[in-house]
């Protein structure tokens, strides 16, 4: 029942509101990858990355786009990046934060107008050895810069099954400094129901993160609404269904949120964070 390999998914969003999305399937012979270096090629778009430096070309019928990351926070994983499952460890689940925070440029062509790819850029790695559903109930992340600072935060809440506590993985970053974190609160305050996927999320959330160098306190508001994307809504529809039957309604949801936050350094200066983030709901 298969119907495909791999795809390319790309969704914009601009400033002033408008969304421009792409999507393509394809099968394995249009797929070839590096085995210890990023060159991955689907159909005709490509990803590289040398030295902290990460470029994408996406050349789609509907779309192009031309996009280059260079790192200015340092690539990171705690510890080997995994946390294992069942009392024999044999199942995991990774998080690489390949670029945390990035210098991003380049072009992206829609309909005839060139946008610009100008600004802060971000990308992390995800995977692991079961299913994200098994273990993991809903995933809160953060995304926010401001000229000097980086604020990276990612919440799994577990289900009963794996014992209902959480996995917490952030990053503070101070200019091209990096601050690993594992324990803060990340709170949801106000929920309200997002249409397409009839699921609650947070619309206000509270963040409080202490470390040996900062105290960092403040408020996550939505401010627009991005997308939801229903995970599974790229498979043929009897694979769908019979997914669906065992496992909750698997859907992404982000949105950009306005931050206000105070965090105070080790030498007691105070800086007060204001600006718009980028809120992810996962379940």
């Amino acid at each position: 029942m298969r119907t495909f390999d791999g795809a390319c998914d790309v969704r914009f969003f601009t400033a002033s509101g408008d969304r421009y999305n792409t999507y393509a399937q394809y099968r394995r012979k249009d797929i070839s990858g590096a085995r210890n270096t990023l060159d991955l090629t689907i159909g005709p778009n490509h990803l590289t990355s040398r030295n902290r430096i990460y470029h994408l070309t996406i050349n789609e019928k509907d779309l192009q786009l031309d996009m280059t990351l260079k790192g200015v926070l340092p690539e990171y994983q705690f510890g080997n990046g995994r946390v294992f499952f069942y009392e024999d460890r044999s199942a995991e689940w990774n998080i690489r934060f390949n670029a945390p925070r990035a210098i991003a440029n380049g072009v992206l062509t829609v309909d005839g107008k060139s946008l610009s790819l100008d600004g802060d850029g971000y990308h992390d790695h995800v995977w692991s050895t079961i299913k994200l559903p098994t273990f993991a109930a809903k995933w809160y992340s953060l995304r926010f810069y401001d000229e000097r600072f980086s604020i990276i935060l990612h919440q799994i809440h577990l289900t009963d099954t794996f014992g209902g506590g959480q996995i917490c993985a952030g990053i503070i970053g101070d200019k091209d400094k990096l601050i690993p974190v594992r324990r803060f609160l990340y709170q949801p305050l106000k929920w309200r129901k997002e249409k397409t996927s009839g699921l609650q999320i947070p619309q206000e959330l509270l963040v409080s993160i202490k470390t040996d160098d900062y105290t960092i306190n403040g408020t996550i508001k939505e401010a627009r609404f991005l997308d939801s994307i229903d995970v599974l809504g790229q498979l043929s529809w009897p694979v769908r269904t019979a997914i669906k039957a065992f496992y909750t309604k698997p859907y992404m949801i982000r949105y950009q949120a306005r931050c206000d936050i105070h965090l105070t350094d080790r030498d007691g200066f105070q800086h007060n964070l204001s600006g718009l983030g980028v809120v992810g709901t996962n379940y």
